[in-house]
């Protein structure tokens, strides 16, 4: 049995990595409208046992997702990229001002997190579209592999 359920979460690692590769961002547009339904499904039975606070809160929940969830998924997103720029900049400034680690090996590292962070900022504040089909690509490449993976170690 236990093998059957590693087995199964295999299977579903694949097609959701080819879910994520094939669709990219389209995902989260499923996703929400998925959820948008699934509250307004869950409001029906709250209007008929008459609990209305409830059944109005849930379908007036599920209307804005479905309508405006993008907008909302969009917001987010350019405040990560703020958030990013703003990270990687102080802790580049922070490593230009303050002590730096010894050796070129560490040196080099000590830059590469915060330069990756304000590049994937700027990436994403200038380009959301494209950073987020990459995005979507390399989780599905990697659930892919997990995927694989499981199937064959089992």
């Amino acid at each position: 049995m236990k093998d059957m359920n590693k087995s199964v979460l295999a299977v579903l690692y694949i097609i959701l990595g080819i879910l994520f590769i094939c669709m990219k961002g389209d995902v989260i547009s499923l996703a929400m409208t998925l959820v948008g339904v699934a509250l307004l499904l869950s409001s029906l039975p709250d209007f008929k046992n008459k609990a209305l606070t409830p059944a109005i809160i849930k379908a007036v929940a599920g209307v804005c997702i479905i309508v405006f969830g993008w907008a909302f998924v969009s917001l987010a997103l350019y405040v990560l990229a703020v958030i990013l720029i703003l990270q990687g900049g102080m802790q580049l400034w922070t490593l230009l001002k303050g002590s730096r680690p010894t050796g070129g090996a560490q040196q080099i590292l000590a830059y590469v997190m915060p330069a990756a962070s304000l590049l994937a900022g700027i990436c994403l504040l200038f380009n959301q579209g494209g950073t987020i089909s990459w995005v979507f690509i390399l989780t599905g490449i990697l659930l892919l592999v997990e995927g694989v993976s499981a199937l064959v170690k089992k």
